[in-house]
């Protein structure tokens, strides 16, 4: 099978093919027509593509029209409202990123205790994920390269001039609450983020990074921290098999 991580930056691929895992990446720029990616999907020879996109919708269909032509079953892969010991507690659960999603599914497998997610892309996402509770809610700032109009422009259908953006210290539940427009968004902030939100959880508590700015938190963060680079592919495999 193959799995397809898309977003605003790159599209992210894995290749489970009798145990080997293969991954390959493609940078996604503006205007890009996706060559190299679709050169990728017709040297291939696989039974199923699955695909969890955030990108922006021009490029999400873009990819879906290329997956087609090669006439491999496909199956998006979406949000859902609870999901094994997962809860998605989201105001509207399909309104929930599926990156996000995913990095919660995931999550579960790799600690018993509870959990707090940043992943470090474009978009800067933090999550709270209580093993009781299910997910607490989180914040979406932009990445450590991503200016203020970039940033807006990855939210085309929210008014950043609303009151409850930046209205709330508390993890949201909706998009509109998560939204951080603070500018610029440094370590010091997300430190700032998560230590006011420790006392939502229940200690220990298990930090965990992934994106292609983890690196970037990894000797910076006041909490201990591991890097789990491919988390979004462990929830989208976590999904496929639980729902089998």
């Amino acid at each position: 099978m193959l799995l397809i991580d898309s977003g605003n930056s790159a599209i992210k691929c894995r290749e489970l093919e009798s145990g080997i895992c293969t991954d390959k990446y493609f940078p996604i720029y503006a205007d890009t027509e996706l060559h190299e990616f679709q050169n990728y999907l017709q040297s291939l020879s696989t039974d199923k593509i699955y695909l969890a996109s955030v990108s922006i919708e021009g490029i999400k269909q873009k990819i879906i029209n290329l997956i087609k032509v090669t006439g491999v079953p496909f199956e998006e892969i979406k949000s859902l409202p609870e999901l094994g010991r997962v809860k998605n507690n989201y105001e509207d659960f399909s309104q929930l990123g599926v990156d996000r999603w995913l990095t919660l599914v995931a999550s579960y497998d790799l600690s018993n205790t509870d959990v707090v997610i940043i992943d470090a892309g474009t978009a800067i996402k933090i999550e709270l994920l209580s093993c009781h509770k299910g997910f607490l809610g989180g914040a979406i700032l932009a990445g450590f390269n991503t200016n203020q109009e970039r940033f807006k422009a990855l939210f085309p259908a929210i008014d950043f001039n609303h009151p409850d953006i930046n209205n709330s210290t508390l993890p949201g539940r909706s998009t509109m609450a998560c939204i951080n427009n603070q500018f610029p968004v440094t370590i010091g902030l997300i430190n700032k983020i998560l230590l006011d939100w420790l006392c939502l959880l229940e200690r220990p508590v298990t930090v965990l990074l992934c994106g292609k700015d983890a690196g970037l938190l990894e000797n910076n963060l006041q909490l201990e921290h591991q890097v789990v680079s491919d988390l979004v592919f462990k929830g989208m495999l976590k999904q496929i098999q639980l729902l089998e």
